[in-house]
């Protein structure tokens, strides 16, 4: 039976692949600490598990290098296929799998389950659109994804996935499983979030047998982004995304160290001399294109037609 919670205009699309999840009340963790069932794992495992499900979702929304997601490329088909990817990682027992496989797939999970939750508050934002603005040509729709990410809609605290027989939200997998048992600062850098100031998605899925590598070579794309660290008068403007995560990444000396050792070129003499960033900024602008939008719409938006190509298995 697949495990996963669905709610609003989201199970239109996904209903035949989420329905019937009942959430398991008693199998839900205290919310102190890490989850230590998840501290398992078997390095002795040979297996490499496929995301080729979410490489072809992947493929048809990320629209450029710079991570740029088109909203409106997704399909029907493509909502069924993310909604299979997640319904088949809730069936794994993630604790058979080395410790590299195992982070592989909690990024993966963390990034394609935070997209599905995004098409729901996206879904519900459309049928709250006035046909006023609509029907006004030189109206630019915009939708702000603050309140999803900082959790205020629960959609990121709403334990909504059952894994192993333990009930998780997205806020879990992040700070209780993937903060609490990886403890290297280049993990943040492998989750991203509807706003532009959060790690870009590339076409790639993360994989257990190249996951650092791809974290590094995340890191470095981040941190070298012009938006990302700007030298003014005052000195060093970050993103706010390193001070949220500063338990992962550290504080003062620390983070300049990590910073220097991830920057290129000019940025990277100029932090030779910075002890500590002067202030911090975050971009909450949408990290996309939103899907068309028609007067009188009542449902879900213009679904878009992407063609999926699977990659290899991996």
């Amino acid at each position: 039976m697949v495990r996963f919670y669905v709610r609003s205009m989201f199970q239109v699309l996904l209903l035949a692949a989420f329905a019937g999840l009942i959430i398991h009340e008693g199998a839900a963790q205290s919310d102190a600490g890490p989850i230590g069932q998840f501290s398992q794992y078997n390095e002795t495992s040979g297996a490499n598990l496929s995301h080729r499900e979410w490489a072809a979702v992947l493929n048809v929304m990320v629209m450029n290098d710079e991570g740029k997601l088109g909203y409106g490329r997704l399909s029907t088909e493509g909502h069924r296929i993310l909604g299979s990817y997640l319904q088949g990682l809730q069936k794994l027992k993630v604790s058979e799998f080395s410790k590299d496989e195992q982070l592989a797939y909690w990024l993966n999970f963390y990034n394609a389950g935070s997209l599905a939750l995004l098409f729901e508050a996206l879904d519900k934002w459309v049928l709250r659109a006035s046909n006023k603005k609509l029907m006004n040509p030189n109206y630019v729709p915009k939708y702000s994804p603050r309140k999803f990410v900082q959790g205020k809609t629960g959609a990121m605290t709403d334990r909504r996935f059952i894994i192993e027989g333990v009930s998780l939200s997205l806020d879990d997998i992040r700070n209780r499983i993937i903060f609490a048992h990886w403890t290297s600062p280049y993990v943040i850098y492998g989750l991203s979030c509807a706003a532009k100031g959060c790690p870009r998605m590339t076409k790639s899925p993360f994989i257990g047998s190249a996951v650092w590598n791809q974290l590094q070579a995340a890191a470095r794309t981040f941190i070298n982004r012009p938006e990302t660290a700007q030298m003014k008068k005052k000195g060093l403007l970050l993103s706010s995304y390193y001070v949220w995560n500063g338990d992962q990444v550290g504080q003062g000396p620390a983070l300049m160290e990590h910073l220097r050792s991830i920057a290129d070129g000019a940025l990277k003499a100029q932090l030779a001399g910075v002890d500590a960033p002067y202030d911090d900024k975050f971009s909450w602008y949408l990290n996309g294109e939103l899907p068309p939008l028609r007067p009188g719409q009542r449902g879900l938006p213009n679904r878009g037609s992407g063609e999926f190509v699977y990659g290899p298995s991996n």
